[in-house]
């Protein structure tokens, strides 16, 4: 599946960054099952659609930001949310999923994981068409600037 994701995409991409978000796709019913198993519910955190705009100009055309990083005010706000988050979600022995939008998932994912190595980032397109999704709490919540 992940080749030949892959292979039907590699022609029309230049970066090789661009091609996680296709092959992600091809595997989502995987991804899925090894995060949260067999259960259509879905208790994750959510990322705050202004936040994720924040992110999504910071990362202009690419796949991921440049150098995986983003201005220090707007990776420190996203830690400090990351942290909170993912330590509630252990406590109530839930997974700690963080779900964003498809696009910014890959810059989110690679800051997520540097603070918080168990976070596990999923874009929306990840989700089984089946999944019920609850959320526990919406990181990123006020303005970056705030």
């Amino acid at each position: 599946t992940t080749l030949e994701a892959a292979s039907e995409n590699a022609a029309r991409l230049a970066d090789p960054n661009t091609l996680l978000a296709p092959v992600r796709h091809a595997l989502r019913r995987t991804i899925v099952h090894e995060t949260l198993g067999e259960t259509t519910e879905l208790k994750v955190l959510g990322v705050h659609p202004d936040f994720e705009r924040l992110i999504d100009q910071t990362v202009g055309n690419a796949a991921v930001a440049p150098d995986g990083a983003i201005e220090p005010s707007l990776a420190r706000f996203f830690g400090e949310e990351v942290i909170a988050g993912v330590n509630e979600m252990e406590s109530l022995g839930a997974a700690p999923v963080i779900l964003s939008g498809s696009r910014s998932r890959l810059t989110l994912s690679r800051l997520a994981r540097r603070i918080k190595p168990q976070a596990i980032v999923l874009g929306m397109n990840e989700l089984p068409p089946n999944g019920n999704v609850t959320f526990h709490k919406v990181l990123c919540n006020r303005s970056a600037g705030s």
